[in-house]
């Protein structure tokens, strides 16, 4: 029993001495450092999680644009459909004066 009081009192003189021997103060002190680096680290990956919402924006306004022109092509082939129940291609109009949209960059 002796030695097992000894092997316990030689693991936590150490352990107390680098907190201040058990005094509240450097509890408290060890306690403010921990919530401190929690809060800092939410804090971090809350940001990093907004950065990432927003560099999906694009995607956002293609998904958009993907759903309108769906919505388009079913109202227009309810609507070309003739007498005999069958249906008519459509092929979408774009406008005369819509922007080119190339994928890169033109070579000058």
């Amino acid at each position: 029993m002796k030695k097992k009081l000894m092997a316990c009192a030689a693991f936590l003189l150490p352990t107390l001495a680098l907190t201040g021997c058990g005094s509240q103060f450097g509890d408290k002190m060890v306690r403010a450092g921990m919530n401190t680096l929690m809060g800092m680290g939410i804090v971090f990956l809350v940001l990093i999680f907004i950065a990432f919402i927003i560099s999906r924006f694009k995607y956002i306004s293609k998904f958009e644009n993907w759903l309108s022109v769906r919505k388009d092509l079913k109202k227009k082939k309810k609507e070309n459909k003739n007498a005999n129940g069958t249906e008519e291609a459509f092929v979408p109009k774009t406008p005369e004066n819509a922007p080119v949209v190339f994928e890169s960059e033109p070579d000058l």
